[in-house]
């Protein structure tokens, strides 16, 4: 990032690489649209070399990045027109071959978006899927680690309840 913050755009080309799969599979679970996913995805990475000066080299870069996409992903968050229609599902999303997730993780975090706050599902996902440190969560969402404990506890405990209201049992 020391490089990208001296202008190098062959590293941020690289920094690119290495998150624009993580952060668009986030932002399609964050937002329920690939359209919206794609736009906040450029946006992300547009605002984040144009305020490169401002990164910190004490945060990671993703929680950075991460807290960018956020940001523009909140404008859409009440976007007029946007049906079920146009909603897709995880498991619809097209990844690298590498990317292989099971069929059911993607029910589940489906159902976890249907049924939970955008807060708690972004915590839910950046800890469980993203495997990020509970600090590094409390950073990306500006709120504290015990905000963030709470709301993953809160979180679980309500998907556990639905679940099992359903007949299905899921540990998280």
């Amino acid at each position: 990032m020391q490089a990208v913050c001296a202008g190098d755009h062959r590293a941020f080309e690289e920094l690119v690489r290495r998150h624009e799969t993580p952060l668009y599979r986030f932002l399609v679970a964050r937002l329920g649209h690939t359209s919206d996913a794609q736009d906040v995805l450029q946006e992300a990475f547009a605002a984040a070399w144009r305020y490169r000066g401002s990164y910190r080299s004490r945060w990671r870069f993703s929680t950075w990045l991460y807290r960018i996409a956020l940001r523009h992903g909140l404008r859409l968050r009440d976007k007029a027109g946007a049906g079920e229609a146009d909603r897709v599902s995880l498991d619809q999303v097209e990844l690298p071959a590498s990317e292989d997730s099971e069929p059911v993780e993607m029910d589940i975090w489906g159902f976890a978006r249907q049924h939970l706050s955008r807060s708690s599902f972004t915590a839910l996902w950046l800890h469980y899927h993203e495997q990020w440190k509970l600090a590094e969560i409390a950073i990306c969402l500006g709120q504290p680690v015990s905000w963030v404990k709470v709301t993953l506890h809160r979180a679980r405990k309500r998907l556990a309840r639905l679940l099992d209201q359903r007949g299905q049992r899921v540990t998280l």
